[in-house]
């Protein structure tokens, strides 16, 4: 078979011929890993009310993705583009399965590897869930150092400071909301008129 220009652009069964004839092909790994990801979080999105566990199509689903993932990464040890993208699935997957030390694992290294704000919001929620409420505030704070514009760690200092520290609680939420008010008269501004 001739490989595509992009892996992006080829089929599950297209990607699955090329891991056939060559096993170790971190770019098909990672293409079908995320073409999991995404039938799984696209099936997630339209089933109401059911939690991925509940949902064994699903569950199945995120559990290919995995299986693809976890291949990348054992074969991966520097941090490529193919490992992040293995980690942010692997991250996605335990945080949603309700499995919050593997996600904090997962998100440990990828605010290690790369400067994303989210990747810190992240990390700083799976913290929360295993209730290292202090790694979680400075989880959200390095998102917001890298991002000042970014209204969600914002929401989740508030909630975190909202029992110990109401009033500084009060102040976090009403930045997020200027964030957030901002970010919406932008795109009004910056639409074309008649949308």
């Amino acid at each position: 078979m001739s490989r595509p220009t992009s892996l992006s652009d080829t089929t599950l069964d297209g990607l699955t011929e090329i891991i056939s004839e060559k096993p170790n092909d971190l770019a098909a790994e990672v293409a079908i890993a995320r073409l999991y990801r995404a039938a799984a979080e696209g099936e997630n999105a339209s089933v109401d009310g059911a939690t991925i566990s509940e949902n064994p199509s699903t569950r199945r689903l995120w559990e290919s993705a995995e299986t693809h993932a976890l291949k990348v990464l054992s074969m991966e040890p520097r941090p490529n583009d193919a490992r992040k993208q293995a980690i942010d699935i692997m991250y996605a997957k335990t945080f949603d399965f309700g499995e919050f030390t593997a996600a904090t694992k997962y998100g440990v290294e990828l605010v290690q590897t790369r400067r994303s704000a989210k990747d810190a919001y992240n990390l700083g929620l799976s913290l929360g869930r295993l209730q290292r409420f202090s790694d979680a505030e400075d989880a959200f704070l390095e998102a917001i150092r890298i991002d000042a514009t970014y209204s969600d760690p914002y929401r989740s200092l508030s909630k975190l400071y909202s029992r110990i520290n109401p009033e500084l609680a009060a102040q976090v939420r009403e930045t997020a909301m200027l964030i957030e008010a901002r970010q919406a008269l932008k795109q009004v501004i910056l639409s074309p008129l008649g949308e």
